[in-house]
């Protein structure tokens, strides 16, 4: 019995040298589970702005299906998936999704749609090291969360480019309504700043609440001025029935308006004829293998279903930059290392916490929406 006693001794030996050498010794048959990097995608899923939220959820998915190509974090045995909360349009209601999904440690990041959601969260992402994505254009975004990553364009570089736009049409002289929201509001004052610095002037000015839907006295205002064009900065539930308005009273002005211009039920309100020609800015999203993917999630391929993309695609690429292990401590230390953004269609870049896109000017002809060139 000697004999079989040594040989263990000598195999247990081997073990103990195995592994202090090289570690313990995983199984090829049986590899480590990965661990679960969640991503909290919070939007409208319901509510008011409920066809915004689908753009942004949609835009997600296409983000997480196009890591099985690219399967970023996996070589730290990191696999990242989605959470989705329901922000029903509502501050309240978004506070509350984002404390609840916080609770779950496996949560790394949250992406957020719009302003009006993304800043009441500010304070909380940054309170609780949870980097926020946010699809946002609020100018005191970055500078009140060190943890804020801007996945949208800024309302100074949209207005600046609105009024840079118009300025090449040769239109200097504008009357302005905008509604009342932190948005909105930051955007007609990038518009208006940069159009009087490329000598333009604002004759006529007038604001709207959220649920004002008598427009007479704001447009009678606005025409008396009378101006070469009128910069519509409103909302889904105003700008079409204002455009109706603004036509029957004799408004024949050129319009220039936000990207929200476009969605089918402003265009419904307000009639093809009260929509024709008019003006928007928006980011160059017609990217062919992201239209490809898009197309897979519904018809319409939007600007919205884009910038979620991009954001979600900017959260799963920063697990690729964590030094070490996977924490929410090491993770939340790469929002300022991400440089760039590797996207299905090539890279964009990310220049001081903020992603950088193109933006082109788009025209709404025929109840078609066309691109009809940039600033050059």
């Amino acid at each position: 019995m000697l004999a079989p006693i040594i040989m263990l001794k000598k195999q247990a030996s081997l073990l103990i040298l195995s592994t202090l050498l090289w570690g313990p010794q995983v199984s090829a048959e049986h590899p480590p589970t990965p661990k679960k990097c969640k991503i909290a995608v919070l939007t409208e899923l319901t509510g008011a702005g409920a066809a915004l939220g689908a753009e942004c959820k949609n835009g997600a998915l296409i983000a997480i299906e196009a890591q099985t190509a690219r399967p970023v974090g996996a070589q730290r045995g990191c696999v990242p998936e989605l959470v989705f909360g329901d922000t029903q349009d509502d501050v309240k209601a978004a506070v509350n999704e984002f404390r609840s999904v916080i609770l779950d440690p496996a949560v790394y990041a949250v992406v957020v749609s719009r302003s009006k959601t993304a800043m009441p969260l500010n304070p909380l992402s940054e309170s609780s090291q949870v980097p926020l994505f946010a699809s946002a254009a609020h100018p005191l975004l970055l500078s009140g969360n060190k943890y804020a990553l801007r996945a949208y364009i800024s309302a100074d570089t949209e207005g600046s480019f609105l009024a840079a736009y118009a300025a090449k049409l040769n239109l200097k002289t504008f009357s302005t309504v905008t509604i009342e929201d932190e948005w909105n509001t930051a955007l007609t004052a990038a518009f208006d700043k940069k159009l009087k610095e490329l000598g333009g002037s604002v004759l006529a000015e007038d604001t709207l609440v959220p649920t004002e839907q008598d427009f007479g006295a704001t447009i009678g205002k606005l025409l008396k001025a009378k101006p070469q064009a009128i910069f519509m900065n409103l909302q889904l539930a105003q700008a079409g029935p204002f455009l109706r308005r603004l036509r029957d009273l004799g408004g024949n002005s050129a319009v220039l308006s936000n990207y929200w211009v476009q969605k089918p039920e402003v265009l419904r309100a307000a009639g093809d004829a009260a929509v024709e020609g008019v003006r928007f800015g928006e980011i160059d999203y017609a990217q062919p293998r992201f239209v490809s993917a898009a197309r897979q999630h519904a018809d319409n391929v939007t600007a919205g279903t884009y910038i979620c993309y991009v954001a979600t695609t900017a959260a799963i690429d920063s697990f690729s930059l964590v030094s070490g292990e996977i924490t929410r401590q090491s993770y939340s230390e790469t929002i300022d290392k991400l440089r760039a953004v590797e996207l299905l269609d090539g890279v964009l870049p990310v220049r001081d916490r903020e992603i950088q896109y193109p933006l082109v000017a788009r025209e709404i002809k025929h109840s078609s929406v066309v691109t009809v060139g940039g600033l050059n």
